[in-house]
């Protein structure tokens, strides 16, 4: 099952531009060929929110093709509760979901 989200795409821990400014659209074009159509722009930005069923295995195959990289995503589901970050290195996968904390009364001031 899968459900809209937006997503943004970046690189963690490159400082060099020149070296994400190389391999961003490189990485970008590998996330459209996914598609039937253009999803993510040069510059890691999503057009609009879209329906990836096969996000984490996608990426997992993406990552693999650029070796030592850490590919980052940021997301945002449907509800506003769903969202984090993702991080891909060579076909490896850390989900990082946000975290709420429950209402509890207690806690008001």
């Amino acid at each position: 099952m899968s459900y809209y989200a937006e997503y943004s795409v970046d690189f963690h821990g490159i400082k060099d531009q020149d070296l994400w400014d190389s391999l961003m659209p490189q990485v970008c074009k590998e996330i459209n060929d996914l598609f039937e159509e253009q999803v993510v722009e040069e510059d890691g930005q999503f057009y609009n929110p879209i329906k990836w069923a096969g996000f984490e295995d996608d990426m997992r195959e993406v990552s693999k093709k650029f070796p030592g990289t850490v590919i980052q995503f940021h997301w945002k589901g449907e509800s506003i509760t769903d969202v984090g970050i993702s991080y891909f290195c060579d076909g490896k996968h850390q989900g990082c979901p946000a975290k709420f904390d429950e209402f509890d009364p207690e806690k008001l001031t």
